[in-house]
């Protein structure tokens, strides 16, 4: 009895708890890991966030282009190529400006958005689609025009002109857009700048597209060059934008 006494307190002697500088080393370590959990996963949720805000600015692009660049390669359209018929002087009529003799694209001044003047077409089931996505049924001699801007709610949109038609939205989120003119100076001018405007034979578009979710957690500067414009358009803010530019050629000259 006296023996397995003994033992029983050797055993007891030898046996420790967890000091104060292990378990401070266990909570540093604990904390190192809880740390760069967190950061991974914060990171992992900032990287999709941004791919998925970068993918829904891409696709306005995509949309915003295409919009825009249909209704600019109508300008100037008639079904019958041969027909002598021209697009004759129009005068301003106070929402567009005027046309000259041959003119089929107009701006103004003061104003970022463009007016475009083209025909209906005769052939049968084969309507122009306009930028409503409705057909254009009307007769050929119609002269149709067209007017695509961007209003005060940065919404892109485009409106019947010669029927008094009602603004059309389109897009939402377009934070700017400029149209430059390719006339017979060999370069590209602001609107202000065409003195000749039946010369001018290519349009370039420019627009700014700003992401309707948020994607940065704190505001993050963006700047942009942005045509006639001293310095560049900055921006301050949680939302993901991008800056497209794109040059069409006017066809129907």
């Amino acid at each position: 009895m006296k023996l397995s006494t003994l033992a029983q307190k050797g055993r007891l002697a030898r046996q420790r708890g967890v000091g104060l500088i292990e378990l401070m080393i266990s909570i540093a370590i604990g904390l190192i890991l809880v740390v760069l959990v967190s950061s991974y996963y914060l990171s992992s949720r900032q990287s999709y966030q941004s791919t998925v805000v970068s993918s829904e600015v891409t696709d306005s692009q995509r949309y915003a282009v295409r919009l825009i660049t249909k209704q600019l390669l109508l300008a100037g359209y008639r079904d019958y190529w041969f027909s002598q018929t021209e697009f004759l002087a129009l005068p301003a009529n106070g929402s567009a400006p005027a046309f000259a003799d041959g003119q089929i694209v107009a701006s103004k001044a003061g104003s970022d958005d463009i007016w475009i003047r083209f025909r209906p077409a005769a052939l049968q089931n084969q309507e122009i689609i306009g930028c409503n996505n409705q057909a254009i049924t009307e007769d050929i001699d119609k002269i149709v025009v067209v007017q695509l801007g961007v209003d005060d709610d940065q919404e892109l949109f485009c409106q019947r002109i010669d029927n008094g038609g009602a603004k059309v939205p389109l897009l939402d989120g377009v934070e700017a857009i400029a149209f430059e003119y390719l006339d017979d100076s060999g370069t590209f001018q602001p609107a202000a700048a065409v003195m000749n405007w039946a010369s001018v034979r290519a349009v370039r578009l420019n627009l700014i597209l700003r992401s309707a979710s948020l994607t940065f957690d704190t505001p993050t500067p963006q700047s942009f060059d942005w045509p006639n414009v001293a310095g560049n358009l900055a921006f301050n803010d949680n939302r993901m934008r991008a800056r497209v530019a794109r040059v069409v050629a006017l066809r129907n000259l």
